[in-house]
């Protein structure tokens, strides 16, 4: 039995130069069967490559105002049936300036997995003002080793791409107002 669904995007608030964090709402009654395939801004198609994640966010880097006059939609397919869903097309995003404000990391994930050989990538988006500085480290016999860029490593604001170590990995943010820590798992099968 066919059972219709429909999917949505919540309006968000960004601080100008932050990154934004869009997410597809999905019913729970067919979350684990539907999968976000695409997101659309202004009609035009994104893909990985443009910050969609695996489980369906789109990270929109350094926010101006220009990106608050784009219109955006997640595109849904079902695993089982094959219906494709798109959420309505439409202003998502508010930008506005900000007062000192501390860091505070808005997505992220305790654990992502990946498979050997394969680029993976942590997600790590954070709020404040002024624009926090991303740091990351590989947790090392008990210590915090800082991870630097390379031909393996490579870091787009807070998201960390390409790593292929299996192991725990810290994003920690600053800025002169305070800072902010969370801890992801990368499992390497």
């Amino acid at each position: 039995i066919r059972r219709r669904y429909d999917v949505k995007v919540y309006e968000e608030f960004v601080i100008k130069g932050n990154t934004a964090v869009l997410r597809c709402h999905i019913p729970e009654y067919v979350r684990e069967f539907v999968t976000v395939t695409a997101w659309q801004v202004d009609e035009a198609n994104l893909t990985v490559e443009n910050d969609l994640f695996p489980t369906g966010e789109l990270h929109i880097r350094k926010v101006d105002a220009a990106d608050a006059m784009s219109r955006y939609q997640c595109q849904t397919q079902h695993r089982l049936t094959g219906e494709t869903v798109s959420s309505p097309s439409s202003r998502k995003l508010t930008v506005r300036e900000s007062f000192a404000m501390s860091p505070r990391i808005v997505d992220s994930r305790r654990q992502v997995r990946a498979d050997k050989g394969l680029s993976a990538e942590l997600p790590c988006a954070a709020q404040g003002e002024p624009v926090p500085v991303y740091q990351w480290f590989r947790k090392v016999r008990g210590q915090a080793v800082p991870l630097l860029p390379g031909p393996r490593l490579l870091q787009l604001d807070g998201t960390l791409v390409a790593v292929t170590d299996a192991g725990l990995y810290t994003c920690f943010v600053n800025n002169t107002s305070g800072s902010d820590t969370v801890d992801t798992e990368l499992q390497v099968s």
